[in-house]
């Protein structure tokens, strides 16, 4: 989960802060993520984690291949109607952060 051949993975933090309501199926979602996305052509793995602090926020670390390749995954939980579904689930936004391991 860290190099390619051609450089440094494309790696992306995103927090997920759900709703009380949504908890649960939240973290049976976040399960799912942590199982199907690194079937998905270009990532690299996956790493689900949840807050110690924050009882019920989740932060999902990603490597993909590059940006293209997390770009695609996007368009495609757009196209579906997944992202909406997530995002519904939320309290606020997803905090996503494009990070350089050093």
């Amino acid at each position: 989960m860290t190099q390619t051949h051609t450089g440094l993975a494309h790696t992306v933090l995103v927090t997920f802060k759900p709703k009380p309501e949504y908890q649960d199926k939240f973290a049976h979602l976040m399960q799912s993520v942590k199982e199907e996305l690194p079937q998905v052509d270009g990532c690299l793995g996956v790493v689900v984690m949840s807050s110690r602090e924050e009882a019920g926020v989740f932060t999902v670390l990603e490597d993909w291949r590059d940006a293209t390749a997390h770009a695609a995954q996007l368009q495609r939980l757009t196209q579906s109607g997944d992202m909406a579904h997530i995002l519904g689930m939320l309290r606020e936004a997803p905090g996503t952060v494009i990070v350089d391991r050093i």
